[in-house]
């Protein structure tokens, strides 16, 4: 994301972005990836879009890989659960009551994330 700090970077400025900035589709550039062969070299060259170091700024797409799963559905393999039913449709609560305990999100917390 580009973001100019209007208050404290006065040589970032919209400007500078707007002269510098270009949309790699509009010069050319194709970011679906057409077989798993191609990946890495299309990978390498997505990187090496994003480093460019002639002064102008790339955005856009840089890479449409279609051989791998959505995150969605490589989420519901682990959590069969998760396209019907959502985290942000998960109840926490009932009746103002969390739904699980505090030990056992602790547990919960160990097992997956850290040790604290």
């Amino acid at each position: 994301m580009l973001q100019p700090c209007v208050t404290y970077d006065n040589i970032h400025t919209y400007d500078y972005y707007n002269k510098r900035v270009y949309d790699l589709q509009e010069e050319g550039w194709d970011p679906v990836v057409k077989s798993p062969e191609e990946l890495p070299q299309k990978a390498a060259q997505a990187l090496a879009k994003s480093y460019e170091g002639d002064g102008r700024i790339p955005i856009g797409i840089f890479l449409i890989n279609p051989y791998v799963p959505t995150f969605e559905d490589r989420y519901a393999q682990r959590l069969p659960s998760y396209l019907k039913v959502p985290p942000a449709r998960e109840s926490i609560e009932v009746g103002g009551r969390p739904v699980i305990t505090t030990d056992k999100f602790k547990e919960i917390f160990r097992k997956y994330v850290m040790e604290f």
